[in-house]
């Protein structure tokens, strides 16, 4: 089993207005995806860039954990992972950047990687999902569990659903078919969330506490 960090770059203190409001939600998205990797066996530990001071934080975590593979998945049920992108896409590349420089494989994944995957692809990523992309995640990371080792060509082969660099190309490969996700988690990891701290700035802000929910699963 693999040794993985899941996170996403959309730091609360980059974006002002939203800071001002103090309205933030854990990054529900991401939380899946932690529950999805931990429920087959690997080690996961997140990065909730939230509440963080910024990419400095991302790497503490990133070297006391040791991951091995760094999934970057933005929260797709917060539309405002939207806000700011550009300051946004500059945190994720740095974290990019940071997990490569540790000998760590790097997965993207998200609105803005599945619209603009060079952006990512080209600061060190070696795959961009496309679109949800969880079934294509669980995939690749099945074939690193195999060989963490393996080269990116072998890791993708013959798999839909993402977007690689091609020397100096990109390539997405769409549509295909990519085995389903046999079972979904029942609930997100929260207990990786350090749901006080949410609790603390809803409280002092407006004097009570809300969270994000969603249906569709």
């Amino acid at each position: 089993m693999l040794s993985i960090l899941v996170g996403h770059s959309y730091f609360l203190q980059l974006d002002a207005k939203q800071l001002e409001r103090a309205k933030p939600y854990p990054p529900l998205a991401t939380l899946q995806v932690a529950a999805m990797l931990r429920q087959t066996g690997h080690t996961v530990t997140l990065f909730d860039a939230m509440l963080a001071q910024g990419v400095r934080d991302y790497a503490e975590r990133l070297a006391s954990c040791q991951a091995q593979v760094v999934v970057l998945y933005e929260d797709n049920f917060n539309f405002l992972t939207k806000m700011c992108l550009a300051a946004m896409r500059e945190a994720c590349c740095e974290m990019i950047a940071a997990a490569r420089r540790r000998g760590a494989r790097v997965v993207v994944g998200g609105s803005d990687a599945t619209d603009a995957p060079e952006v990512y692809l080209r600061a060190g990523a070696e795959v961009a999902l496309l679109g949800e992309g969880l079934a294509t995640l669980a995939e690749l990371l099945r074939r690193l569990d195999a060989d963490v080792g393996a080269a990116t060509a072998e890791l993708i082969a013959q798999l839909p659903g993402l977007a690689y660099l091609d020397g100096h190309h990109v390539r997405r490969v769409e549509g295909g078919h990519t085995p389903a996700v046999k079972d979904y988690p029942e609930l997100p990891a929260w207990d990786l969330v350090d749901i006080e701290r949410y609790r603390e700035m809803w409280l002092t802000a407006h004097g009570y506490f809300s969270l994000i929910m969603a249906a569709s699963r």
